[in-house]
């Protein structure tokens, strides 16, 4: 999986516009027959668009739409903002279950944080910028 999104990203310059949801399939079919769970996949894609963003700009394919990220960042997460908001005050005296969410919240959230200002839906951007609070003192 890594190697192939090392070269998605090295090579994306190259890809045509009409390739990108075959890539997009493909890499879904990847991380489904190699049994990643709907969290780590969640968190590898969201890295990975944030990496193509960065590469060679935004678009409206799936893997380079900072607004589909924010999607892929809600739906895979753990558990709603106010339960987060509340444990992360004392995170370190919460059960282990607990800490395992709230560090995969953060590893779903640190890649938003470069495409952050990209996003355009007003509702995703108003809901990123409330998680975003949380961030530094997530576990």
């Amino acid at each position: 999986m890594e190697t192939f999104s090392s070269q998605l990203v090295e090579e994306a310059e190259d890809i045509g516009p009409e390739e990108w949801l075959g890539l997009a399939d493909a890499l879904d079919k990847a991380m489904l027959l190699a049994g990643i769970d709907r969290t780590e996949s969640a968190i590898r894609r969201i890295n990975l668009m944030s990496a193509l963003v960065a590469a060679v700009g935004p678009s409206s394919d799936s893997l380079r739409n900072p607004d589909a990220a924010v999607a892929i960042f809600l739906d895979a997460l753990p558990m709603e903002f106010k339960e987060a908001s509340a444990l992360v005050i004392n995170w370190r005296q919460a059960n282990r279950e607990d800490i395992r969410r709230l560090r995969s919240i953060k590893n779903l959230l640190t890649p938003l944080v470069s495409i952050e200002s990209l996003v355009v839906d007003a509702v995703g951007k108003e809901t990123i910028g409330k998680w975003m609070t949380l961030l530094s003192r997530l576990p």
